[in-house]
């Protein structure tokens, strides 16, 4: 249908791909990705997007042209980009996406509950795990987050552990929900699943409750262990303000570093925040000159990507992980 308003994030909208360009696959509703052609239709949601690496977009429409933000299917506008990107995907706009009696469709209409008392930020007595808790946070986009996470994952699974995890932050895509299943996640929920494409703009408490609710919900189906990974980096203003949270909420807090400067610098801005974290990860690890060069306190292990498969590395997250 036609717009009758201007879009809104979370609508779902019809649109006509005009110019494929940097963006040149879009996941199907099975997760498979689709090579886009010029004249395609597609139904994606308005969004904004923050990847430091891609695009930062608003979910403001001011014409009957937009741009993909990303593989998953949100639509907005760019407004700066990566140097190595300059030809945003073009689409034109062809309507609202109605149901079966002709009300717009939003992506909230398919969510899980946010209940009024999660959007409390938590405290140690209002959300304390039911379950372990383990919180992976990082340096920066593509700082090897989701690959700890997999490694973490695995491990747990190899030693009897049924393992929830939940994507608190992000932009849309289906990759890293499979990669959990794929590395034997019990359960897999994100932000997507309370009716957000993407997590960049949502008010802080907003996030918080989503965050409470991933932990309630995968303790609810019978997780041992829960593994929540927040996106992006710890300057991002989201990420920052959920890391205020984290005292009381998570049992432990893994930090992945892209390099020996931002591993050193993170460890000393979460202290600061009252996180002290459990172990230091991620692109870092890849080189044992890299880790040398971090010089870390001693009391902050240094774990490889490919170590966390090891009960021995996994059990280093406290006590709470260990039996």
């Amino acid at each position: 249908m036609p717009l009758r308003r201007p879009p809104a994030p979370g609508d779902l909208l019809g649109a006509r791909v005009i110019d494929v360009g940097d963006i040149a696959l879009l996941d199907d509703p099975g997760g498979r990705p689709r090579r886009l052609w010029n004249g395609d239709l597609l139904i994606g949601v308005c969004a904004t997007r923050y990847a430091t690496h891609l695009y930062e977009g608003a979910a403001s429409l001011d014409t009957a042209v937009a741009h993909l933000l990303s593989s998953g299917g949100t639509i907005g506008t760019v407004i700066t980009s990566h140097a190595d990107l300059a030809n945003p995907t073009r689409l034109e706009i062809l309507g609202e996406v109605h149901d079966a009696v002709n009300q717009p469709l939003r992506l909230a209409d398919f969510a899980l509950p946010l209940h009024e008392g999660d959007s409390l930020p938590p405290t140690a007595t209002e959300t304390k795990a039911r379950v372990p808790t383990a919180v992976l946070v990082g340096t920066a986009t593509d700082s090897g987050k989701t690959t700890v996470g997999v490694g973490l994952v695995r491990g747990l699974v190899a030693g009897g552990r049924r393992v929830g995890v939940g994507k608190v932050t992000g932009g849309g895509a289906g990759r890293d929900r499979f990669s959990y299943l794929d590395a034997g996640a019990d359960h897999v929920v994100d932000f997507v699943d309370y009716g957000m494409a993407s997590t960049a703009g949502y008010p802080h408490r907003h996030l918080t409750a989503v965050m409470a609710a991933q932990q309630a919900y995968l303790t609810a189906h019978r997780a041992e262990v829960i593994v929540l990974e927040i996106a992006d980096g710890l300057l991002q203003p989201d990420t920052r303000a959920l890391v205020e949270s984290l005292p009381g909420f998570a049992d432990a807090v893994v930090l992945a570093a892209a390099d020996p400067l931002a591993a050193g610098a993170a460890v000393d801005l979460l202290t600061t925040l009252g996180v002290r974290p459990a172990a230091v990860s991620g692109v870092l690890t890849n080189s044992p000159l890299a880790c040398r060069e971090a010089a870390l306190p001693s009391c902050v292990p240094v774990i490889g990507t490919r170590h966390w498969q090891d009960a021995a590395a996994w059990k280093l997250l406290g006590p709470a992980f260990e039996s």
